[in-house]
């Protein structure tokens, strides 16, 4: 699910420049994944500064290639002539500041894609996941499911109107979310009556 998540939201970043991105986002998600988060030396008292310094390199040298490949998407399509692409890229290169009609720097740009790519892909993978196992373990609410899909869709790709005609989708889906939610606190579900003697 990370993989599929990642391939749609880079096809979202990048559009045209996706299948170039795709090879080192790939290198980028296998040494990512081989390194380890965690270590006995993080707690040594006498080499945890120099384990600092050596994973601060070691992360460089993870993202290296992803970097490189942002700087270089954003550089070729800042120099069109046209830059009306519509996806992400795009947009942030048509953004302007109000008072001083500036756009967003090359570095700007390039913290705006790694925060989208770093984490607009990882929630949306882990509720596929529970969702996909949660439909595992439900034949019958798995049944329905595929039923209301065919019905709705009919083998054709989904498309944005198409969500009002999927109550049960959404239904399973939100029920997903709700036993098994991507991030540790969502702020939308505090109870009613605390936020209003809070106020």
């Amino acid at each position: 699910m990370a993989r599929l998540t990642l391939a749609i939201i880079s096809r979202i970043v990048f559009s045209a420049g996706s299948a170039e991105f795709a090879r080192i986002r790939e290198l980028t998600t296998r040494r990512y994944q081989g390194d380890r988060i965690v270590d006995l030396l993080d707690f040594a008292p006498i080499l945890d500064r120099a384990w600092k310094v050596y994973k601060g390199y070691r992360q460089r040298y993870i993202f290296k290639d992803l970097n490189a490949s942002i700087d270089r998407l954003i550089v070729r399509r800042n120099g069109r002539a046209t830059r009306s692409e519509n996806d992400f890229l795009g947009r942030l290169l048509e953004r302007k500041d109000p008072q001083s009609g500036s756009g967003l720097s090359a570095q700007e740009l390039h913290n705006q894609i790694v925060t989208i790519l770093g984490k607009g892909h990882e929630t949306a993978a882990l509720a596929l996941m529970w969702t996909w196992y949660l439909l595992s373990q439900h034949p019958l609410q798995e049944a329905k499911f595929h039923a209301e899909l065919d019905a709705v869709l009919g083998g054709r790709t989904t498309a944005f109107g198409d969500l009002a005609r999927l109550p049960y989708t959404r239904m399973v889906v939100e029920e997903a979310l709700r036993l098994y939610p991507p991030t540790h606190t969502m702020p939308w579900r505090g109870a009613r009556g605390t936020m209003k003697s809070a106020a």
